[in-house]
């Protein structure tokens, strides 16, 4: 386990539930993306990412998802779907359009049921 994040089994999705207010600090998010990185390649295949306790992300946070989203793809698994985002970070996403490429749900349960 990392103080980074937790995880926790949900059915068949692996939700990834961020401890931090803030996804900002370079070493940080460089050791997240390894470590989901590695789970993939492990075989996890479905993946919720859980930013209830998230204020603040770079745009290398959003990066390492959308990183993570592709991997997801290319290993031909379920995929990924966001939830728990506060209004800031989910305007955010909206802004750049990525409620298109991402699967934004409202609630971590309806996030692991859109990847049963």
């Amino acid at each position: 386990m990392s103080d980074d994040f937790a995880i926790e089994q949900d059915g068949s999705a692996s939700v990834v539930v961020f401890n931090g207010p803030t996804l900002m600090n370079l070493a940080e998010l460089e050791r997240i993306q390894r470590r989901l990185e590695a789970m993939v390649d492990e075989g996890m295949r479905a993946v919720v990412l859980d930013f209830a306790k998230v204020e603040f992300m770079s745009s290398q946070g959003i990066g390492i998802i959308l990183a993570l989203n592709k991997k997801l793809k290319s290993s031909r698994g379920k995929g990924m779907a966001i939830c728990g985002l506060a209004p800031r970070l989910l305007e955010l996403f909206k802004i750049t359009r990525l409620e298109k490429v991402l699967k934004l749900m409202p609630s971590r349960a309806d996030a692991v049921k859109s990847l049963a």
